[in-house]
């Protein structure tokens, strides 16, 4: 039992330190890294058996950047580009290689197979507003929308491809489905110019003060954030039922309106979240807000399929334990945002996580996480040994005849962030995996 809980506690630390979202463009990682690890050293030789079946079933991806020469995304997508959604998940939140090899899928699922809304780990508010601002440049539209983790030379080349198609017949959406603010240009108090905007230029006549129920749920989510922090908890427990009261009588008066007013009523239904989040995290921990929050997103995602891009086809962008399909590990067994989507969308969905064997990633403050080395028949340590990373390898939700598959269809230990061993079942949480050799830092923009 001891054992368990330590991994149990290792697990929560390496999610929530590390972190998924957050990540201020502000924050410089101005230190010098001394060394880092790519040991992939293991305890001892792996199943044979194992390594045997990545070599029969996986498929070696040529390049992580080259947009002209596609046969081997050709090759990849045909086993998902007839599915609605793709989830493309991460490891870490501070891969180079992995803003890479995802910017790539993109902009080829795209270009070959009509995906034509991207949706990020960001905000559900700023990301769905910047398009609509007539933005003209990428770097402006990236900083408004994503996490600052995401600030980087190869997230912006997604960007500027984004601007790019906006002059076309077909051109890639932007949307966020995070139920927390993403951007330092659009806070909480923003919110009033954007809902006083609305009503202006649409000559509406609300029967409540719009300004007034704004700041009560602006000013409990701040002392919301206090009370997380610094436990400053009077505030936010005296206001918390008044500011859900604010958020609910605007939420239905936009929806009152009809599906011209979607995006302003999924906005403020965003912000209900948020606070649940917050609750749940004073109240039951880290654990108790991550879930609420992953349901939060998981509801937003569906406002944007079914009533903002109902006829469209979308990539997700996210992190592994966000697009899970089932449990993230044996000791989660609540259904987070992955879960809530395989249940809603089933066989629409298509799930592929991505690892990483060597070299190091960026913390939620990019700081540097050094890859650790790889225990006995780890995914990590089973791909490693055939040497043909990168790769894609296809995965069987059903257990096939004899041995060589076992390993995905039972408990099998798998890196976040490149150190904590994660017991996941593979073919349970994802229907492919992306593997890549060596990880560096992004190249951070600011």
């Amino acid at each position: 039992m001891k054992s368990q809980f330590k991994h149990v506690a290792t697990l929560a630390t390496a999610i929530f330190m590390f972190g998924c979202g957050g990540g201020s463009s502000t924050t410089q990682n101005d230190s010098v890294v001394t060394e880092v690890s790519t040991s992939t050293s293991t305890d001892s030789v792996n199943t044979p058996a194992y390594e045997q079946y990545v070599v029969t079933h996986a498929m070696q991806l040529d390049s992580l950047t080259d947009n002209n020469n596609t046969s081997d995304l050709a090759q990849i997508t045909a086993h998902f580009n007839d599915k609605r959604i793709v989830q493309l998940g991460e490891s870490t939140h501070g891969s180079k290689q992995m803003n890479q090899i995802k910017t790539r899928l993109i902009k080829y699922l795209h270009r070959n197979h009509d995906y034509n809304v991207v949706a990020f780990e960001s905000s559900m508010y700023s990301c769905n507003l910047k398009l609509e601002t007539n933005i003209k440049t990428a770097q402006p539209l990236l900083t408004s929308c994503a996490f600052g983790i995401w600030h980087s030379d190869e997230v912006l080349e997604l960007f500027d491809y984004i601007i790019e198609t906006q002059s076309t017949d077909r051109p890639l959406k932007l949307a966020g489905y995070d139920v927390q603010f993403s951007s330092g240009n659009y806070p909480a108090s923003s919110l009033h110019d954007y809902y006083e905007q609305i009503i202006t230029q649409n000559q509406l006549t609300p029967n409540f003060d719009l300004t007034t129920h704004l700041q009560q749920y602006i000013n409990t989510g701040e002392a919301g954030i206090r009370c997380r922090d610094n436990k400053q908890c009077e505030q936010f427990e005296d206001t918390y039922l008044d500011a859900i009261a604010s958020l609910e009588l605007i939420t239905h008066y936009f929806e009152s309106l009809g599906n011209d007013f979607v995006l302003p009523t999924a906005i403020a239904k965003s912000q209900h979240f948020r606070l649940l989040m917050l609750k749940a995290d004073i109240e039951g921990g880290v654990s108790a807000g991550m879930k609420a929050r992953d349901t939060g997103m998981a509801e937003n995602f569906i406002t944007l399929a079914e009533e903002m891009y109902p006829n469209e086809k979308m990539v997700i962008w996210a992190h592994n334990f966000h697009i899970s399909e089932s449990y993230p590990s044996q000791y989660y067994q609540d259904k987070f945002m992955g879960a809530l989507l395989n249940d809603y969308y089933s066989d629409e969905l298509y799930t592929v996580g991505i690892y990483m064997l060597s070299g190091e990633s960026g913390n939620n403050n990019r700081q540097p996480i050094p890859v650790t080395s790889h225990q006995r028949d780890s995914l990590e340590s089973i791909v490693h040994a055939t040497s043909l990373a990168p790769l894609f390898l296809p995965l069987s939700k059903e257990n096939q005849s004899g041995s060589s598959d076992d390993w995905l269809h039972t408990q099998t230990r798998a890196k976040e962030w490149g150190q904590g061993n994660a017991e996941v079942v593979l073919s349970e949480n994802y229907d492919a995996l992306i593997v890549i050799d060596m990880s560096s830092l992004p190249d951070y923009l600011d």
